[in-house]
C-alpha cells in the first residue's frame, strides 16, 4: 500500500486537516463495522486480500485497542447536516482507520 498526501484531490482545502504518521496495514488488523454496514466490510476485506495476501477479520461491534479499520454509520443530526446523504468522514491514525458515513449511499 503506498503513501502519499491526498489534500491537493478534494475540491476544498477546508475539508482538510492534514496530520503527521502513518497507518500500517498488516494482517493482523481487524475491520469492525456497525452492523448497518457488515456487507460493506466484508466486501473491503475481499478488495484487500488479493491486493495484500492478508486475510482480514471482519467483526461488527465496537473498535478494538488493536490496529483496526471501522466503517461506521452516525446518526448524530450535525453529521447529517454535515455529510448529507454521500459524504462521509475519514479519519486516519497510527492505529486505525475510521469511516463514518449518514447513510450508506
Amino acid at each position: 500500500i503506498v503513501s502519499r498526501d491526498w489534500s491537493s484531490d478534494v475540491c476544498s482545502s477546508d475539508l482538510v486537516t492534514a496530520g503527521r504518521g502513518q497507518f500500517t496495514l498488516t494482517g493482523r488488523v481487524v475491520i469492525v463495522a456497525d452492523a448497518g454496514v457488515r456487507a460493506q466490510a466484508r466486501q473491503l476485506a475481499s478488495w484487500l486480500g488479493p491486493a495484500t495476501g492478508f486475510d482480514l477479520a471482519v467483526r461488527v461491534g465496537p473498535s478494538p485497542a488493536g490496529a483496526h479499520i471501522a466503517l461506521r454509520l452516525s446518526r448524530a443530526k450535525a453529521d447529517v447536516v454535515a455529510l448529507g446523504a454521500e459524504g462521509y468522514r475519514l479519519k486516519v491514525t497510527p492505529s486505525a482507520v475510521t469511516t463514518s458515513a449518514a447513510s450508506m449511499r
